[in-house]
């Protein structure tokens, strides 16, 4: 430290005040909690993320260190980015979520500059996700419209009526960025953003069962073809009716009533476990879908989920354990191109996202290598 100072001190580069509230936030931090970190008082951490005051050297440097980004973060302008950015679909817009879901839309914005970054040098796939129509009656879509728009958007992929082998690779395969990160919060599960023309899905890494992530993933795959046009003021206010919207048209697109409604052989929950396997759909959703389809009368339904209780499978359920997660890979094979192909060193990525190691690594979820690697797979990307 006592080797930066004084070099620090001379070039005396200007903190960017709305880049010190986003990193405080990015933390979740308080400007109280921040000041007490280094020292400060609230009123202090307050001047400065109004630009009223300017932090000596020393203070920045204490400020830097607990918010663990590096220099350039703090007094550079944000780098490019795909375009504006447009609602965010969180689940859940109460109180007691607006500071993590804060934090959720900082570390996407972070991860939207760091593909944006990627996109300079490498060919994402083209965006492939199809327009569906709005609803032919009032703002709401029925439940017929949802199926019908679960089956366009399988034909428009060249899908047939079985199980989707890979969602989150098949997502990314036309062209949504996926990321899948620990919130560290029961209150966020997904969400998903437009930035530019780009989409963006985020899934939560907390969620170790690949079923459900499946479905979150098609969950926000419904969001970005049917809500697009949604301003955040109607999403707040409309919230319970564009989730129960996104929740059948998850359940439509993972399980075709066409082909799903004829593997029903029994009613038992026995029989929805074996299913699972097969679809990798979790038995709880396969449950409501039978109730949507009147597989299942309401009392049925009822009945499997206090036996799903019973046997304590709310969290946790069979086969969580055997089948395997599915994980986005479209950002770490860009970052392997660059760096197999020596287009750019760890330490340039670093100096072009402006962010620090641990954070690109948490949201790469992926390790920077100290070496380039010698082998690059075939991995359906090419340089620009």
């Amino acid at each position: 430290m006592s080797n930066i100072l004084p070099l620090f001190a001379r070039s005396t580069p200007r903190l960017i005040p709305e880049r010190l509230r986003e990193a405080r936030e990015a933390k979740e931090l308080s400007m109280a909690d921040l000041g007490e970190a280094v020292g400060l008082t609230r009123q202090a951490i307050s001047f400065y993320e109004s630009g009223e005051r300017e932090p000596e050297p020393e203070t920045l440097m204490k400020i830097v260190g607990v918010l663990d980004q590096p220099i350039s973060f703090f007094t550079t302008e944000r780098p490019r980015s795909f375009g504006g950015r447009g609602t965010t679909f969180f689940r859940s817009f109460k109180s007691k979520t607006k500071r993590t879901n804060r934090r959720c839309e900082i570390l996407s914005d972070w991860f939207a500059q760091a593909a944006s970054y990627f996109d300079e040098f490498v060919n994402f796939p083209v965006v492939d996700t199809p327009e569906i129509s709005p609803p032919r009656q009032g703002q709401y879509y029925s439940d017929d419209e949802i199926e019908a728009a679960a089956t366009q958007v399988r034909r428009h992929w060249g899908l047939g009526d079985g199980p989707i082998a890979d969602v989150v690779g098949l997502i990314e395969s036309r062209g949504v960025i996926v990321a899948r990160s620990e919130f560290g919060s029961d209150t966020v599960s997904a969400f998903s953003f437009w930035e530019g023309g780009r989409p963006f899905i985020f899934l939560g890494a907390d969620k170790e069962s690949v079923s459900r992530s499946r479905f979150d993933a098609a969950h926000e795959l419904a969001h970005m073809c049917l809500h697009r046009g949604i301003e955040t003021e109607d999403l707040e206010l409309d919230l319970h009716k564009v989730e129960r919207e996104a929740d059948r048209f998850a359940s439509a697109f993972l399980l075709p009533a066409a082909t799903y409604s004829l593997e029903i052989f029994s009613t038992r929950l026995g029989a929805f476990v074996e299913l699972k396997r097969r679809w990798k759909v979790s038995i709880a959703a396969q449950i409501f879908r039978c109730l949507d389809l009147s597989i299942l009368s309401d009392m049925q339904a009822l009945n499997l989920r206090k036996q799903l209780s019973a046997h304590h499978w709310r969290k946790r359920e069979p086969l969580d354990d055997v089948l395997p997660i599915e994980k986005p890979s479209l950002m770490e094979k860009a970052l392997r191109l660059l760096l197999d192909h020596h287009v750019r060193s760890v330490s340039d990525i670093l100096d072009g996202i402006r962010l620090s190691r641990p954070t690109v690594e948490a949201l790469l979820a992926t390790a920077l290598p100290s070496s380039p690697e010698t082998e690059l797979a075939d991995i359906g990307l090419r340089l620009r």
